[in-house]
């Protein structure tokens, strides 16, 4: 299992108020592994993209998962909150292979993560 995690994006939803997430991305490659800093450079491209948590999140999985085509791919996109109201997203391609080992994606319960 490939594990990726990048911490403190700053992305914009669609009311174009600033939040800010931590992506953790674990995925069975096929023939295609992500080299970080281009994970990196990646999700900095949806910095100034307008939409709503959810759509953000589920859509870098679908587009990570149209290009690598990976045996299984989930995403966890861990919001940190405005107003006190945490949002956690998580979107996967299926059940996982079987035997697979999943690791606990690392993010605590909020309480002010930080």
């Amino acid at each position: 299992i490939a594990r990726r995690e990048e911490r403190n994006k700053t992305l914009a939803d669609a009311d174009r108020a600033v939040f800010v997430e931590r992506a953790v991305i674990d995925y069975v490659p096929e023939q295609w592994l992500v080299e970080s800093k281009s994970l990196k450079l990646y999700l900095g491209a949806f910095r100034n993209h307008g939409a709503f948590h959810e759509d953000c999140t589920v859509g870098i999985g679908k587009r990570l998962v149209a290009f690598l085509a990976p045996r299984y791919f989930r995403i966890g996109g861990y919001w940190y909150p405005r107003g006190g109201i945490p949002i956690d997203v998580f979107w996967q391609t299926g059940a996982p292979p079987e035997g697979l080992w999943l690791p606990d994606q690392g993010v605590a319960p909020y309480r002010g993560r930080g």
